[in-house]
């Protein structure tokens, strides 16, 4: 199975959580926790199956992709404005092989994954842009982290907002320079300045992972056989929910 294929599947697996709708968060997610905290309540996701919203989805999707080395995971965040009321959005952005893309959840189905096909990171933040639009959303702010570290087990929290542009402020041609500009730096595997557009930017060290030191622990997803002979999600070890609802395709042996 290609990244692509695969990326795919995680997407719908997180769909057939369902968007959650009920006004009650089901997972306490801090942005502050360490990384290896989160991934616990991502095992916990999985466990319960019970509907999630974006914030759950972008840690969902960093524990479903710490078996792909290739792929670069990062927070995107935005924060918009509609009818004199904000809103605040965030999806996991991802790099692989010199496309992005994204995964996530959202009450909207342009506002959460994008297929990996961006070549640019600016690209991809314009896409979500224009797709606010039709909305008729204005986005106000928009904010980029580090990569995610591939190692589970890190007391490293999440760096959530090392990039912040105040796009309602900015022309399309600076905002796509300082995307571009932090895309490099990040591809690099140089830890970029904190960028607040219009103010001063402290530097930050690059993760380790970042610098060819993580250790990934996949863990692997089979196929089983439901009822009839369709092919179904099966169980992953450890404390991977069982989906009923069958697969169109096989993904036996794929790291998790």
């Amino acid at each position: 199975m290609s990244i692509p294929e695969w990326l795919q599947a995680i997407q719908t697996y997180m769909k057939m959580l369902q968007y959650n709708h009920t006004g009650t968060q089901f997972f306490e997610i801090r942005k502050t926790r360490p990384l290896s905290g989160l991934m616990e309540t991502a095992k916990e996701m999985t466990r319960e199956s019970l509907p999630i919203k974006c914030l759950e989805a972008v840690i969902l999707g960093i524990y479903l992709t710490n078996g792909q080395p290739s792929v670069e995971r990062f927070p995107i965040s935005f924060k918009t404005h509609f009818s004199g009321n904000y809103f605040h959005h965030v999806v996991l952005g991802i790099y692989c092989n010199g496309r992005y893309g994204s995964l996530g959840m959202s009450r909207r189905s342009d506002l959460m994954d994008k297929p990996l096909t961006y070549r640019t990171l600016s690209d991809l933040i314009f896409e979500f842009e224009d797709s606010y639009k039709k909305y008729l959303h204005s986005v106000k702010k928009v904010k980029i982290g580090l990569y995610v570290p591939h190692e589970p087990h890190s007391f490293q929290p999440i760096e959530w907002k090392q990039l912040v542009l105040n796009v309602s402020k900015m022309m399309r041609t600076e905002v796509r320079k300082e995307l571009e500009k932090f895309a490099r730096d990040m591809r690099m595997k140089v830890g970029p300045c904190v960028r607040v557009f219009g103010s001063g930017c402290s530097c930050a060290l690059s993760h380790p992972a970042e610098m060819g030191l993580a250790l990934c622990q996949p863990e692997i997803m089979q196929v089983m056989r439901c009822a009839g002979g369709t092919s179904c999600l099966g169980a992953v070890s450890p404390g991977f929910g069982v989906l009923s609802t069958p697969y169109s395709y096989l993904v036996e042996g794929s790291p998790l």
